[in-house]
């Protein structure tokens, strides 16, 4: 789908969920967000192994 069709189906109303193809990490004691799914499953690692925000920061740095 190019760009001015895309335009054009989201006028419309037409434009449905599409899937990207990322696989998708949940949590339910904290939220990681990064570019590459393996570098947002390290942070939630640090974070449910009792680690804090900071610890989960430099995991997934």
């Amino acid at each position: 789908m190019t760009s001015s069709q895309s335009a054009s189906a989201m006028e419309q109303g037409n434009l449905t969920e599409q899937t990207i193809g990322r696989p998708v990490v949940y949590g339910t004691q904290g939220v990681i967000s990064s570019g590459h799914y393996l570098t947002s499953m390290a942070g939630m690692r640090m974070l449910l192994t009792g680690g804090n925000a900071f610890d989960a920061l430099v995991a997934a740095g």
